[in-house]
């Protein structure tokens, strides 16, 4: 009879165990999603506001850059493709687009003595490289956090925990997008 209370406790004990175990883990899963899912949405606030200081920088290049429509043009359009991109990583990997194309911006208004002396421009260029400079640190941010979290839900004995929750790695985003030069 005492071997049979002995199993039993050992059971309990071992059931409690595992209970506590996977509430913890899943504590802590939780946790790291929600840190995870802010630094999102601090991205997701950055390149807002990059993508809303274009539609400025393209009515006050433009009377100078007659000649750069095309580069004006892509501007729009590479602002155009960031609405309609549905995802994070999605509009990140567009974002090095628009980088590009910025650069592109700000070489032809580095020949063009008038607008390089715009206040204007000089104020939405500045606004635009500190974004951009935003941007990296928060990208990076991301990238880190989502490697951590990726790596929790996907070894060890988290790896259940994360199944039972339905959690799934999140994207980790490309870091390829060149800083806008002064």
């Amino acid at each position: 009879m005492t071997t049979a209370i002995v199993t039993v406790a050992a059971f309990v004990v071992v059931a409690i165990a595992v209970v506590i175990y996977f509430t913890r883990v899943s504590r802590s899963l939780s946790r790291l999603a929600h840190s995870l899912d802010k630094t999102k949405a601090n991205l997701e606030s950055a390149l807002k506001e990059r993508h809303d200081e274009l539609p400025k920088l393209v009515e006050t290049c433009r009377p100078y850059l007659r000649d750069e429509s095309q580069t004006l043009q892509a501007l729009t359009e590479a602002r155009r493709a960031w609405a309609r991109a549905s995802t994070l990583p999605d509009r990140a990997q567009l974002g090095a687009r628009l980088a590009e194309t910025l650069q592109v911006l700000f070489t032809a208004a580095g020949k063009n003595p008038e607008l390089k002396n715009d206040a204007s421009f000089q104020q939405l260029r500045s606004r635009l490289s500190s974004l951009n400079e935003r941007l990296a640190a928060q990208r990076a941010a991301y990238n880190q956090q989502a490697t951590a979290y990726n790596s929790r839900i996907t070894h060890g004995p988290t790896k259940m925990v994360a199944a039972w929750r339905h959690l799934r790695p999140r994207p980790i985003l490309p870091s390829d997008e060149k800083p806008v030069r002064n």
